[in-house]
């Protein structure tokens, strides 16, 4: 009879999780993402299908690094996740596809680099510091992703000397494959500071399409040159971010 009540008791604490795990990932997202990134990440909701092992985030918001000025870095309107079940319970949780769906990108121009720029390198300084502290602590449980699609983007480029005007273009698609892999899983730190490199990547070349040395033509002097730098900086960063994550 104990063994009874005690596989039942069992039973509501796994259904009870399971029921809840919607909020414990969009509590997790709210907790560590802005740990992570030194910025505001808030997600609005998690949709699962524990059967099919399947996810749906809704309304992702990565705000701007400290010194940037417009309303956010990127927004993700919705994430979709397949997971595999079968070793859910163990420390490397396997994702099968994530697939990003139109994600809207605001690069922010300033005198030191960008936005995005900032944001990476906030991303990396953490994964550094949470490498030296996993040295002496058991470390949690790592990921592995199988296939990772971000498809369809668009960059909107913000600078003061643009005074209000409105330049946008499409990102190239991203499909990374095996995150994780070569480690045996990786950390959600690891895994966002991949992501974000190609993501700077695949910014950077959308930057470089707008010729905005052109649409800067008429600003002069050492405004123009300071500026014309800072766009260099995007059009380069593709071929620094690839060696960089290689």
């Amino acid at each position: 009879m104990w063994c009874y009540f005690h596989f039942f008791g069992f039973g509501i604490i796994v259904y009870k999780t399971l029921s809840s795990l919607d909020q414990i990932i969009v509590s997790a997202v709210n907790k560590y993402g802005p740990a992570i990134t030194q910025t505001d990440v808030h997600l609005d909701g998690v949709t699962l299908n524990m059967i099919e092992g399947e996810a749906s985030l809704r309304g992702l918001f990565i705000g701007n690094p400290e010194g940037f000025n417009t309303d956010f870095a990127m927004k993700l309107d919705e994430v979709k996740v397949i997971m595999d079940l079968n070793p859910i319970m163990e420390d490397t949780i396997i994702i099968k596809e994530v697939l990003v769906q139109g994600p809207v990108v605001i690069y922010e121009l300033a005198s030191g680099g960008s936005n995005i720029d900032a944001l990476t390198d906030n991303i990396i300084a953490f994964t550094g510091q949470e490498g030296k502290q996993q040295e002496n602590d058991d470390a949690g449980p790592k990921l592995m992703i199988e296939d990772l699609y971000i498809n369809n983007g668009n960059v909107s480029v913000s600078h003061n000397l643009l005074k209000g005007e409105k330049l946008s273009a499409k990102m190239p698609d991203i499909h990374l494959e095996d995150i994780g892999e070569k480690d045996d899983g990786a950390s959600p730190a690891e895994v966002a500071k991949e992501i974000m490199g190609s993501v700077k990547s695949s910014v950077g070349s959308a930057v470089g399409t707008l010729n905005l040395d052109k649409v800067l033509g008429n600003v002069g002097g050492t405004i123009k040159e300071g500026a014309s730098s800072v766009l260099d900086k995007g059009k380069e960063a593709g071929g620094k971010i690839k060696g960089l994550f290689q």
